[in-house]
């Protein structure tokens, strides 16, 4: 999986490259309902609470909450073709708030995208960001 661009901001659209290969052989005979399989790549938002007790400031809780925000589904590679490539043009909604990695340390926001394959995950995290910087940055 490769991402465009990992500094994203709200309403902007990306391209995402999928390389799928998959190297298990055909089967002679395979269910029909297997051939259409689909994977899911979605852009996820994490939000991070931290809180502390009232009497005990010792005492720390922490919560997290995950988000698909967007998501595109693209079938999977058919057995033993060989690798295919699949190109998504990804477009981030124009609502989202931006990343906020070490803003104030009670609320952070963190934006990644996920590919769900069947037996496991890939993960990307991203940047949003609030407006474009002007210029070249060198």
């Amino acid at each position: 999986m490769k991402v465009q661009e990992v500094g994203l901001l709200p309403g902007e659209t990306t391209r995402i490259t999928l390389t799928v290969e998959d190297r298990t052989r055909k089967k002679r005979w395979q269910r029909k309902k297997g051939q259409h399989e689909c994977v899911l790549i979605s852009l996820c938002q994490q939000l991070d609470f931290v809180s502390t007790n009232r009497y005990e400031t010792e005492l720390m809780d922490r919560k997290s909450v995950t988000i698909a925000v967007e998501s595109h589904g693209t079938c999977k590679a058919s057995p033993g073709s060989g690798p295919e490539t699949k190109e998504i043009e990804f477009s981030v909604p124009s609502d989202l708030p931006p990343t906020s990695i070490h803003a104030d340390r009670l609320v952070t926001i963190s934006y990644f995208f996920k590919l769900d394959l069947e037996h496991f995950d890939i993960v990307v995290p991203v940047i949003i960001g609030t407006s474009k910087t002007p210029g070249k940055i060198d």
